[in-house]
C-alpha cells in the first residue's frame, strides 16, 4: 500500500463528509472522528456535542461557567440534553446555570428522570421556547410550569411530552392540548406509587377560546365540528390510569385515525379503547402499525375479544406485543389478517409456564401463523409444550433404533423453520425452570448450587443446541436463539463465564460438522446482545 496517496475520505465535499459523520452512531467513534484531522473535527463536532448526556455530579459552578467559555466546542452546538437520574438536589442546583450557558433558543430537546423544580421549567422554556421534546419527570412540577402565565406561547413546538394526569386539573390539561398543538408522541400515566389515576371526561374538552374562535370560523360552536382542534398524534402511550367511562369526548380530541404506534399498560378500561378505536377504523384509513398491550388492568376476561374486533377493523401492522397473563389465546386469523405486512411479534400469555393449552400458542396456531404471516423477522413466545414435566428433551427429532413420532414442541419448531424470513427467536419458557420452581422450600439453595457448579448454563447450552440444530435440519436460518423470561425470577447479578445472567441466556447460530461429517447448526454463546442486536425489539423486556 502507498502511504504517500492522499486520503479519499478527505477529498469527499463537506456535505458527504457531514453525511458519514451523521451515521456514525457511537460517541467513541464520533470522538475519533474528531481527531482525524482540523476539516473532520470541524464536521464531527456538532454531532459529537449534539446530545449532551449529564448526570452533573462532576459539574461545579465553575465547570458550568467553563462550559460557556466562547472558545468552548461544547455548548455552542448542544441540542438535546439527557439528565440521568443520579442526579440528586444538590446537583440541580447547577442546571439553570447550564440551561442559561446554551445560546438562547438552541435547545430541541430535554430529557430528565430526576424531578425538576417548576422555576427551571419555566426558565428551561423562556429560554428555549422552540423545544420539541419535552420528556420529565412524572409528577407536579410540569402541570405548574403549563398553568403559570410565564410560559403561554411557549410550548407551541413541543412535539413530544409525558403527562402524569393525577398532577393536572381538568382546566390545565384543556390548557395543554391547546398550548401544544403540535404534539405528536403522547404519554399518560400518573405519579410512581399514586396507583391508578383517573382521566375525567371533562379533560378532553375544548376551551372557552377555542369554542369562540370554531364559533367564528365555522359559524356554530359544537364540539363534533371543531375537527381543526383535534390532536393528530403519532404515538399514544397510556399507562397507570383510569380511562373515562365515556370515551367520545377523549376520541373527539385525539385523531385515532393518525395513529402508528399505540401502548396500553396498566390500564383500566383498556377492551373499551380497543372497542372504540376499532369503531373509529372503520370510518376512515388508519395508520396504526405498533401496538402494545402489556401489563393491562387484571380482570379484564373480555381483552381478547377486544383484541379481535381492532385487529379485523384494519390492515398494515407491523408490531404486536401482547404481555398478558389472565387473558385468553389471540385469535390466530386476526394475526393472519396482517400477515402480509406482520414483522415483529411477541406474544407472551398465561405466565412463564407452558401448561395451559387454553393460553399458550401451540403446533397448530405456528402453523397458521407460518404459513399466513410469511414476513415475519422477530418471533418470542411462550410456546405450549406438553401439559407436565415429560418430553422436555434436549435431543430433538428421531434418533436411531427408536420409534419415532413429533411431540408437540416438535410440531411447532417444524412451524417455525418454515417462516424463512424469520432471524430472532426467543421463547420465555427455559429449560428445568418449572422442575426447579416447584421444589418447595428448595429453590434458592437449588439455583445457586447450580449456578455455582456450572450445571445451569450446560442445561441452558444443551437445549439451545438442540432448537438450533432442530430448526437448522427443517431448513431455518435463525440468526439468534433467546431462552429467557420476561424480568427475574431471582436477584441473581453475577453473570457466568459467557456473560450470561440466570435465567436469560443468548445464542447466535454457529456451525460445526458432527461425526458422520454432516455440516450442523450449533448454538454458541452471544455475550452482548445489545451491541450486536441493538434494534432487537423482541430480546428487550419494555
Amino acid at each position: 500500500m502507498n502511504d504517500n496517496l492522499p486520503d479519499q475520505l478527505d477529498r469527499l465535499p463537506a456535505e458527504l463528509k457531514n453525511e458519514v459523520a451523521h451515521y456514525v452512531a457511537h460517541f467513541s467513534d464520533r470522538k475519533a472522528l474528531v481527531l482525524v484531522n482540523r476539516a473532520w473535527s470541524e464536521i464531527a463536532l456538532p454531532h459529537l456535542w449534539e446530545t449532551f448526556t449529564t448526570d452533573l455530579l462532576q459539574t461545579s459552578q465553575r465547570d458550568v461557567r467553563g462550559l460557556a467559555n466562547p472558545r468552548s466546542n461544547i455548548l455552542k452546538h448542544v441540542r438535546r440534553i439527557n439528565l440521568l437520574a443520579r442526579s440528586n438536589a444538590i446537583n440541580l442546583c447547577h442546571l439553570p446555570t447550564l440551561l442559561a450557558a446554551i445560546p438562547r433558543d438552541q435547545l430541541r430537546s430535554f430529557k430528565s428522570i430526576s424531578a425538576i423544580s417548576a422555576s427551571t421549567i419555566n426558565l428551561l422554556l423562556l429560554l428555549h421556547p422552540n423545544l420539541e421534546e419535552l420528556d420529565l419527570s412524572l409528577g407536579s412540577a410540569f402541570a405548574d410550569a403549563v398553568q403559570s402565565e410565564w410560559t403561554t406561547g411557549c410550548l407551541l413546538n413541543i412535539t413530544r411530552a409525558s403527562i402524569a394526569v393525577d398532577t393536572f386539573s381538568c382546566g390545565v390539561l384543556q390548557k395543554l392540548w391547546k398550548e401544544c398543538p403540535k404534539l405528536a408522541v403522547l404519554g399518560l400515566g400518573a405519579t410512581k406509587g399514586g396507583g391508578s389515576a383517573v382521566i375525567p371526561e371533562e379533560a378532553f374538552l375544548p376551551t372557552l377560546d377555542e369554542r369562540v374562535s370554531a364559533s367564528k370560523n365555522a359559524g356554530q360552536p359544537t364540539w363534533e365540528t371543531e375537527k381543526h382542534l383535534r390532536l393528530r398524534l403519532d404515538s399514544l402511550s397510556l399507562g397507570s390510569i383510569t380511562l373515562p367511562k365515556q370515551l367520545d369526548t377523549m376520541l373527539q380530541r385525539i385523531d385515532v385515525l393518525t395513529l402508528r404506534t399505540l401502548q396500553l399498560g396498566a390500564t383500566i378500561g383498556a377492551s373499551r379503547l380497543l372497542e372504540s378505536i376499532a369503531t373509529e377504523f372503520t370510518k376512515g384509513q388508519p395508520n396504526l402499525q405498533r401496538l402494545s398491550v402489556t401489563l393491562v388492568a387484571e380482570h379484564t376476561p373480555d381483552l381478547a375479544t377486544s383484541l379481535l374486533l381492532l385487529l379485523n377493523s384494519f390492515q398494515g401492522l407491523t408490531t404486536l406485543k401482547i404481555h398478558r397473563s389472565d387473558s385468553g389465546k389471540i385469535d390466530v386469523d386476526s394475526l393472519v389478517h396482517h400477515g402480509e405486512t406482520l414483522r415483529i411479534v411477541s406474544i407472551v400469555n398465561g405466565g412463564i409456564h407452558r401448561r395451559d393449552v387454553n393460553k399458550c400458542l401451540n403446533a397448530s396456531d405456528m402453523q397458521r401463523i407460518a404459513t399466513g404471516c410469511t414476513n415475519i423477522s422477530e418471533l418470542c413466545l411462550n410456546l405450549y409444550e406438553n401439559a407436565g414435566d415429560e418430553n422436555e428433551d434436549d435431543i430433538l427429532g428421531p434418533q436411531q433404533g427408536v420409534s419415532y413420532t413429533p411431540n408437540e414442541f416438535e410440531q411447532a419448531l417444524t412451524a417455525i423453520a418454515g417462516m424463512s424470513k424469520l432471524c430472532i427467536l426467543r421463547f420465555t419458557n427455559p429449560p428445568n425452570y418449572r422442575k426447579a420452581y416447584f421444589r418447595n422450600g428448595e429453590l434458592a439453595r437449588f439455583f445457586h448450587r447450580n449456578l455455582q457448579m456450572g450445571l445451569e448454563r450446560y442445561s441452558f447450552q444443551a437445549r439451545a443446541d438442540g432448537i438450533m440444530r432442530y430448526l437448522g435440519e427443517h431448513g431455518s436460518d435463525l440468526k439468534v436463539l433467546a431462552l429467557s423470561p420476561l424480568g427475574m425470577a431471582e436477584k441473581i447479578t453475577l453473570a457466568d463465564k459467557n456473560g450470561h445472567i440466570w435465567p436469560h441466556y443468548y445464542y447466535y447460530r454457529g456451525r460445526m460438522t458432527d461425526h458422520k461429517g454432516t455440516d450442523v447448526a450449533v448454538a454458541r454463546p452471544l455475550r452482548k446482545w445489545k451491541d450486536d442486536y441493538p434494534d432487537a425489539l423482541v430480546l428487550e423486556d419494555v
